[in-house]
């Protein structure tokens, strides 16, 4: 039975065509027109809209039942349709030029879909653009364009997906001047600043960033907060050699996965540049953590029933990745028997201000985990000294729950 099953979906499987061309064609052509080629466009999109039917006419249930429960398209299971599982299986180029025939839909239904909310035709888009696709940066600027249309208000792509296709394509690809000024002008622009510590946000500051510095030797530079400017600069001026180095070193910790191979590639790294220059390094960066200085902006609202203007003050914090490059510093240092050479002063600011709500002087909502660390390296390696900090530190914290860590530690 299965078997005859999958005969019939072979049978019936539609015979999917790639031309983007055709596809970004219309029902609507004029007389002077090519005969034959105008037959092969009808045809073709005519495959691609029974194609879509198909679909839809799987899933019907489905889309009925989220419907009905009043969430949006995307918690609909595309890969129960078997129309939408083949097609998937489909080269990339058919898949990309069925996603301009879906921006045509999207345009100007035709009376067969009328039915269909164009929520749907929106999220399918999105699950079809989420597989593994060869954009151009064409593809990439029409797609955000189109998702910008206000004739289309319901068909959206999130930025999370678009900045990993861009992601994607740079990994194989050049991103041009053009791409990286769109991103700063309208991705980053969108972004900023109601969700500036984001995970999105950061990954499209690391392609303006890449690409900023693309032309430096010098192979890992990081995001733009206050920190990453200051620390960007301290490479900048190093000696070339121990600049690249050093950014090695920053690179790899950046992604917080401090495993055996790493530390001993830290370790070679760590004797070319020499023990005292690294401590140097290490403790410039760490002054800059400390002294970090959140970035201020004043936001102003006018309240009509109150018939006054609000003023509110948005602080910026450190960039997640920064601050797991400033904990994987200290975890190095830790693990080469060298984080002695860390005053204590800068450990029990970069502690305080890790845990602290007021918010110009947190280093990120991230900075638990550090604090957390500098909680155990003044207990555990700083003897006495350590001990007399954490006392001082708790007789003045009023938050509960550092009071609660460090009795822990003294257990």
């Amino acid at each position: 039975m299965k078997n005859f099953i999958t005969y019939l979906k072979e049978v019936f499987k539609p015979s999917f065509q790639t031309s983007e061309d055709a596809l970004l064609v219309t029902q609507k052509h004029n007389v002077d027109e090519d005969l034959d080629v105008l037959d092969t466009t009808i045809k073709e999109h005519n495959v691609n809209l029974e194609t879509l039917l198909a679909i839809y006419d799987e899933l019907e249930v489905e889309i009925e039942r989220v419907n009905l429960n009043e969430y949006r398209f995307e918690e609909i299971e595309f890969l129960e349709s078997f129309t939408y599982y083949d097609f998937i299986g489909e080269p990339s180029s058919v898949r990309v030029s069925f996603l301009y025939f879906l921006i045509v839909v999207a345009k100007d239904s035709p009376e067969s879909i009328s039915h269909f909310d164009q929520l749907f035709i929106s999220d399918l888009f999105n699950s079809i653009l989420g597989t593994n696709l060869d954009l151009t940066e064409k593809d990439i600027f029409n797609f955000y364009s189109f998702s910008k249309n206000k004739r289309v208000s319901n068909f959206h792509i999130p930025t999370k997906l678009l900045i990993k296709k861009i992601r994607d394509y740079g990994t194989q690809n050049t991103l041009s001047e053009r791409l990286i000024s769109h991103i700063q002008k309208n991705i980053l622009l969108n972004l900023y600043p109601i969700t500036y510590e984001s995970a999105t946000f950061e990954k499209a500051n690391r392609i303006v960033t890449d690409y900023k510095y693309r032309e430096e030797e010098i192979p890992f530079f990081l995001l733009p907060d206050y920190f990453g400017k200051k620390v960007n600069t301290i490479l900048l001026t190093m000696d070339k050699t121990k600049a690249i180095a050093f950014s090695e070193i920053l690179q790899m910790i950046s992604l917080d996965e401090l495993d055996t191979v790493k530390k001993e590639e830290i370790q070679e790294v760590i004797k070319y540049i020499g023990i005292d220059a690294f401590i140097k390094i290490s403790n410039d960066i760490l002054k800059v953590a400390a002294s970090f200085k959140p970035k201020l902006k004043m936001s102003v609202y006018w309240y009509e029933v109150d018939k006054k203007y609000s003023h509110t003050k948005n602080y910026f914090k450190m960039f997640h990745e920064n601050v797991v490059i400033v904990s994987g510093i200290l975890k190095m240092l830790n693990s080469y028997a060298l984080i002695k050479e860390v005053p204590v002063c800068i450990l029990e600011t970069i502690l305080k201000r890790s845990y602290t709500l007021k918010k110009e002087l947190r280093l990120g909502k991230y900075s638990t985990d550090l604090g957390d660390l500098c909680l155990k390296i003044l207990a555990s390696d700083y003897g006495e000294e350590g001990t007399n900090k954490l006392k001082e530190i708790y007789n003045e914290t009023k938050y509960k729950r550092v009071r609660k860590k460090i009795d822990l530690i003294f257990e």
